[in-house]
């Protein structure tokens, strides 16, 4: 390894073993650790104050070591390809495991505190799990083209596709999984997706979320929004969401939708035929009745 100014690394970790594929530095609990995996099955913890081993773990086959809320995970594929299961490394513990089969790319993020396994689940879609539990969190979500990248980031993920598109994915909780019952029921809605090279052609669709617009608003005109291709839930109140209508892409164009008490989650449709300027896949927004007692 080559420094321009040569300057001198002060750390060296003596008895690694095998080559290392993977390096990961931060703080856990106040001490700052340097995590090496070798050979994609054994995870060391390093200490970088002293420079001595904390912790070696070998598991079956390494798809991911994250820190997320002040902890240090690792994803770990089962031998026979059926599951993935979630480690504390700190603590040596076993988290969770969810029946994820042949994941290509996979990370740890979280939801409200508890860690979240996301995983690549087709050549363009993601699924979350939580990992203590094992249950799905919602359907799979759609992003524009093949998964190259997941980057975990607070209750969410980032999804890099070999084609170059970022696609920002949250969660969240629906009214009838919360412990504690709103006084209203919740929507839980998801913008349409539909692009132009660095552009998004809805006019609802900003990069810090979904905005939404009254009949008027929409008979005045919505200029088309630009940024990165995004997809990021929102919450409102049936009373906020009073005649608020969306634009929807079907295979024949935009269409108009009135949200109402329903849980909305985005879902692939046809492309549009060629000869426009439309790149594929093309989405729409699909409803779920929410389920609760509120409904």
């Amino acid at each position: 390894m080559g420094h321009e100014q040569g300057v001198s690394l002060p750390h060296v970790l003596a008895d690694a073993e095998g080559p290392v594929t993977e390096l990961v530095a931060g703080d856990v609990g106040g001490e700052s650790l340097l995590i090496s995996v070798h050979n994609e099955r054994t995870v060391r913890l390093w200490s970088l104050a002293d420079r001595t081993l904390r912790q070696s773990i070998t598991l079956d086959r390494i798809g991911a070591i994250t820190m997320q809320g002040g902890r240090l995970f690792a994803a770990e594929q089962s031998s026979d390809g059926d599951e993935v299961r979630v480690w504390d490394l700190v603590t040596a513990s076993l988290v969770g495991s969810a029946p994820v089969a042949d994941p290509q790319v996979m990370t740890v993020s979280q939801v409200n505190g508890r860690p979240v396994l996301v995983a690549a689940v087709g050549e363009e879609e993601v699924q979350a799990w939580d990992a203590e539990s094992g249950d799905l969190l919602g359907h799979p979500a759609p992003v524009p083209g093949r998964v190259h990248t997941l980057v975990p980031y607070e209750s969410g993920v980032l999804v890099g596709t070999k084609a170059g598109h970022v696609t920002a994915l949250g969660w969240v909780c629906s009214a009838a999984a919360s412990a504690i019952r709103p006084t209203q029921p919740t929507v839980h809605a998801t913008h349409v997706l539909a692009w132009l090279p660095g552009e998004l052609l809805c006019g609802d669709a900003h990069a810090d979320g979904w905005e939404l617009h009254t009949l008027e608003e929409w008979e005045g005109g919505l200029p088309p929004s630009h940024g990165l291709v995004y997809a990021r839930p929102i919450t409102a109140t049936t009373a906020e969401l009073h005649d608020v209508l969306v634009d929807v892409l079907t295979p024949h164009g935009f269409e108009v939708m009135r949200l109402e008490a329903h849980w909305y989650e985005i879902s692939r449709v046809a492309g549009v035929t060629t000869g426009g300027p439309w790149r594929f896949p093309a989405y729409s927004v699909h409803c779920y009745l929410e389920e609760g007692p509120e409904q």
